[in-house]
């Protein structure tokens, strides 16, 4: 038991340090040998999307939940792991002025470039709080809709994320998200605290 959690704990640290290294760098490091304009139109956002989201896409997400939760005016929205606030603008957009999106994300440095983003749009109905996925600074039955691109893969207690998310949302809410999903098995070397000694 000792050995799962240490393995759990360094597991948690190298997500934390690597997600830390994206917010001080403005992006993933080899952002540069990617397409990262490609590779979002292939997830689903278009060219409008990538227009109005310039600046705040770390290429982190790999979907496209905004397009998939049919948002509507006057809808408030929670995300999940908002980074910048790349889905947090667009949802925005498509609930307007009368709706709410609130942005949640447990980097400090990423929610203060979000607030920064969202000032300088003047998009007032958008804002960005910090805090843990698990444990969402927000009040019960409070969200419509719950969104969330490629963060919960990353979470070490997945059933209280749900728990929580459950909590925010409205009795007859829905939670959309794009996330990352295992096809095959993963080789024996990452299941060992081995894979984590570097």
């Amino acid at each position: 038991m000792a050995l799962e959690e240490s393995f759990l704990e360094q597991a948690k640290e190298r997500v934390e340090t690597s997600y830390a290294r994206v917010a001080e760098q403005n992006g993933v490091a080899d952002s540069a040998r990617r397409n990262l304009h490609a590779e979002c139109l292939l997830m689903g956002y278009n060219e409008e999307d990538l227009n109005f989201g310039e600046g705040t896409n770390l290429g982190l997400g790999c979907g496209n939940p905004v397009a998939l939760a049919k948002l509507q005016p006057g809808e408030v929205v929670v995300d999940l792991g908002s980074g910048p606030g790349f889905d947090c603008f667009l949802a925005g957009e498509r609930v307007g002025p009368k709706g709410l999106v609130i942005g949640v994300d447990r980097e400090f440095e990423m929610v203060k470039k979000a607030r920064g983003f969202s000032k300088s749009r003047g998009t007032s109905h958008v804002s960005f709080r910090l805090g843990e996925v698990a444990f969402l600074p927000v009040a019960d039955q409070h969200a419509d809709v719950m969104i969330s691109n490629g963060v919960l893969c990353l979470t070490f207690n997945p059933k209280q994320v749900y728990r929580d998310a459950f909590r925010v949302l409205r009795p007859g809410g829905r939670f959309v998200f794009a996330d990352m999903v295992l096809k095959k098995a993963l080789p024996p070397e990452l299941h060992t605290p081995k894979a984590f000694a570097s």
